[in-house]
């Protein structure tokens, strides 16, 4: 019980208990992200685990975001040994102590910290969370804090368990919880429900099901520990922003080695059906975790790039996650690289899974092994609208014009119809491109697919686009293509809305006039009728050849020079020489005029 003195004869700071008899009094929970508006709900647990009492009086909340700040004195207060206090903003029905002056950061980009002071102004105890400690906050060793506890979300709290455990250590002795304790233990034995060390762990998860979402997607929880777990209380839940529960999970025992399936009503094999709602992980990374009854979060999947947030997502390490796992795409599943393997590193633990298997063991995959973008690989050739149906008939080649192999497993393909906002492919462990050579991906219809995936290419309504991105999310190659004007502002490589490089009809494709050819102009590429999936864009001598429509002349300003007798000669060549005008030039016309009659008429050479 909190024994408070009168106010109107407070006794003097200096009867108050200094630092150096106060060993084992803790900051021993705090609140510093109430749901809704912070301000007035936020408050800090102080608990005397001293062995004697303590006189509180002049004491002070010290909390800041670079620099501490510190809160209005405390007034008189007595607290015995084994007791605990809150103090808090404003009169909550959880405060003991009202104190103005404290503001608790929410360590949303890195390292926050929160102080407790005696009447002196000496540190009494410290706790630092959040990451990285950029700023260099100092732990009670006087040494910069490198064990940093975790960010509590919105509504959590950060705590020490077990209760009033204090190592000096912030990332040992602190963890979150969902559900605030306080004037209560941390971990009364109520609470004690399995936590990180249960082994229960996701296993798989399924954001973007082909088709329409809601209903198919579905996690798949695995049991990886050694005892049965009681999973009555335990909640799943996902975030794009922040996490909120999706599904409660129903009163049930897990034995080691199991599965449970926690599906939307379209799955038809969940063992739990629920709202399922995960996010897609278009532009930013998106989260899925399993809580455990007690309000600790026993496993987290952080997927998709970057975790730039406004509070970036955790993993289970307490640290914000720089190791992300790739975002699946559509009808892909991201599953362990065997059941319940967990390093705590989203990116090392999931890779992409073509074939997804809910409720069923995962078949062992090797690892993605991220090679970045290393400039020797293009986008050289694309099918948008095949003649009749145009799924699973649609590809994407790309071209490596390196002298060595070139390793694109990881690496992405985004389609726009009016800006990139969706990832549509993951390349898979084990892609590969040889020297010179070629890799296809296309639908199921496509026979000379490399990886078969199920896309869909918008067919240049008012400007379409295709962009390779590389497994660490860089932008590699962009191609714009389409109606003329660029009504929707597809941008390219150096992020300019430009005209579109050709609008291929049905059943034509858009190439490059030269395998990997890049100058990241509307001249690189040309409208054919005849696909060349896996092979050059170039035919080879005595070939027959289409006569295409040049680009590029006038949809971008700059003028190009003749190159080579080739591109003079050579009316399929985006290099010829033009002017800025308009239409080009008068010779440019008439070129254009030529080459409106031979389109697409077979010539013999």
């Amino acid at each position: 019980m909190v024994l408070l003195a009168s106010i109107l004869a407070p006794v003097a700071h200096a009867q108050c208990t200094l630092a150096t008899d106060a060993d084992g009094v803790v900051i021993n929970e705090l609140l510093p992200n109430p749901d809704g508006v912070d301000g007035g709900q936020e408050w800090v647990e102080i608990l005397n685990t001293s062995g004697g009492e303590v006189d509180l009086e002049g004491w002070q909340i010290a909390a800041g975001t670079s620099v501490f700040s510190t809160s209005d004195p405390l007034p008189a207060t007595t607290l015995p040994d084994g007791d605990r206090v809150v103090v808090g903003q404003s009169a909550l029905s959880e405060v003991d102590l009202v104190v103005s002056g404290f503001v608790l950061p929410n360590a949303g980009s890195n390292a926050d910290a929160v102080q407790l002071r005696d009447c002196e102004g000496t540190a009494v105890d410290t706790v630092v969370y959040g990451s990285p400690n950029t700023d260099g906050w100092l732990d009670d060793d006087l040494a910069v804090a490198t064990s940093l506890a975790p960010v509590p979300g919105s509504g959590a709290s950060l705590a020490r368990l077990p209760d009033g455990v204090d190592t000096d250590d912030s990332g040992a002795d602190f963890d979150v919880l969902l559900v605030p304790t306080p004037m209560e233990a941390n971990d009364g034995p109520e609470l004690d429900c399995g936590g990180p060390a249960s082994g229960i762990r996701i296993n798989e998860l399924l954001p973007d099901p082909e088709g329409a979402d809601a209903g198919g997607e579905w996690v798949e929880l695995f049991h990886a520990g050694t005892a049965p777990v009681d999973l009555t209380g335990w909640v799943l839940q996902a975030g794009t922003s922040a996490f909120a529960t999706m599904a409660e999970l129903p009163s049930s025992v897990l034995a080691p080695g199991e599965l449970l399936l926690v599906g939307g009503e379209q799955v038809a094999t969940a063992d739990v059906v629920a709202d399922v709602s995960l996010g897609n992980a278009t532009s930013s990374s998106d989260g899925v975790r399993i809580v455990d009854c007690a309000g600790v979060v026993v496993d987290t999947v952080i997927y998709g790039a970057p975790n730039d947030g406004e509070t970036p997502f955790v993993d289970d390490t307490g640290a914000v996650a720089t190791s992300l796992a790739v975002a699946p795409g559509e009808a892909s599943s991201l599953q362990r690289l065997s059941d319940g393997w967990d390093t705590d590193q989203s990116g090392s633990d999931f890779v992409v899974a073509a074939e997804p298997t809910p409720g069923l063991s995962n078949p062992p995959i090797e690892p993605i092994v991220c090679t970045p973008d290393q400039g020797s690989v293009t986008v050289n050739e694309i099918l948008p609208d095949p003649d009749g149906e145009d799924a699973g008939s649609e590809f994407v080649e790309l071209f490596n014009a390196a002298d060595v192999e070139a390793s694109v497993e990881g690496w992405m393909l985004s389609a726009a119809t009016q800006d990139f906002d969706s990832i549509d492919v993951v390349l898979p462990q084990g892609s590969r491109i040889p020297p010179r050579g070629f890799l296809v991906v296309g639908g199921a219809e496509v026979a000379s697919a490399d990886v078969v995936a199920a896309f869909s290419l918008g067919n240049g309504t008012d400007t379409d686009g295709l962009r390779l991105l590389d497994c660490d999310g860089a932008v590699v190659d962009t191609v714009v293509y389409g109606d003329s004007p660029n009504a929707d502002g597809i941008v390219d490589d150096r992020g300019e809305v430009v005209e579109p490089y050709g609008d291929p009809g049905s059943a034509d494709v858009l190439a490059r006039v030269e395998d990997g050819l890049d100058t990241d102009m509307a001249s690189d590429w040309a409208v054919k009728a005849r696909a060349t999936p896996g092979e050059s864009n170039v035919p080879e001598p005595g070939m027959g050849v289409v006569v295409e429509e040049p680009r590029g002349c006038a949809a971008r300003s700059e003028p190009r020079d003749v190159q080579s007798p080739r591109d003079v000669d050579d009316p399929t060549s985006a290099a010829v020489a033009c002017d800025q005008s308009p239409v080009g030039g008068s010779s440019l016309a008439l070129w254009l005029a030529a080459v409106a009659v031979a389109r697409r008429r077979r010539v013999h050479r």
